[in-house]
C-alpha cells in the first residue's frame, strides 16, 4: 500500500507531495454545526497566507481538511447491526446528510489553488454477530478544480491515494 509522502512540524498542518507537486494541508475539527463553516473560512484564511509566503515558481496548491466525525455523530452513537452491510449503509447515510446540509459551504471555491475540501468521519461500530467492535472510516472530498484540469487530475490523484492508504 502507498503511503504519502508529508512533511509534519511546519507552519503548516501537513505538507504532501503528489504527482511531482506540494500541496499545503489545513486541517479543522468542528465540534459543532456552527463550527463548519467558521472552519472552512479559517482553513481558507491559513492556505492564501501560505500561497503569499511561498515562491511564486513554486506555486503550490492547498487542501481543507475536516474531521467531521463529531458533527456527523455528535451523540458519539455506535453503529450496531447483525450485518456489516448495515453499518457501512447507516456511515454512508449519515455523510451523504452532512454533505447535503453543507454543500454550498463545501461547494463554494474560495481560491483558484484550493484543490478541494476533503471531510472524512470516524465512528465506531459493532458487529453483533461477532461481539466485535469496528472502526468505521468514511470519506468524501469536494472538488473545487475544474473537470480535465491539471488541479482536477491532482485532486483525483490524491484522493486515491488517501482511499487506497486508509486515511
Amino acid at each position: 500500500m502507498r503511503k504519502i509522502p508529508g512533511l509534519i512540524h511546519t507552519d503548516k498542518d501537513v505538507i504532501l507531495r503528489i504527482s511531482g507537486c506540494t500541496i499545503f494541508v489545513e486541517c479543522k475539527r468542528p465540534k459543532s454545526v456552527n463550527g463548519v463553516e467558521r472552519s472552512i473560512k479559517a482553513a481558507t484564511k491559513q492556505l492564501i497566507a501560505h500561497f503569499k509566503n511561498s515562491s511564486r515558481r513554486f506555486k503550490p496548491r492547498g487542501l481543507i481538511v475536516l474531521d467531521i466525525s463529531t458533527v456527523m455523530n455528535p451523540k458519539r452513537s455506535v453503529l450496531t447491526s447483525d450485518s456489516l452491510g448495515a453499518i457501512a449503509a447507516e456511515m454512508e447515510r449519515l455523510l451523504d446528510r452532512f454533505l447535503n446540509h453543507f454543500r454550498s459551504a463545501l461547494e463554494h471555491r474560495r481560491n483558484q489553488r484550493i484543490l478541494g475540501i476533503l471531510a472524512f468521519a470516524n465512528v465506531l461500530g459493532y458487529h453483533t454477530p461477532d461481539s466485535r467492535h469496528l472502526n468505521c472510516q468514511k470519506l468524501g472530498l469536494y472538488f473545487h478544480a475544474q473537470p480535465g484540469s491539471y488541479e482536477a487530475i491532482l485532486a483525483d490523484d490524491l484522493y486515491g491515494v488517501c482511499c487506497r492508504s486508509g486515511y
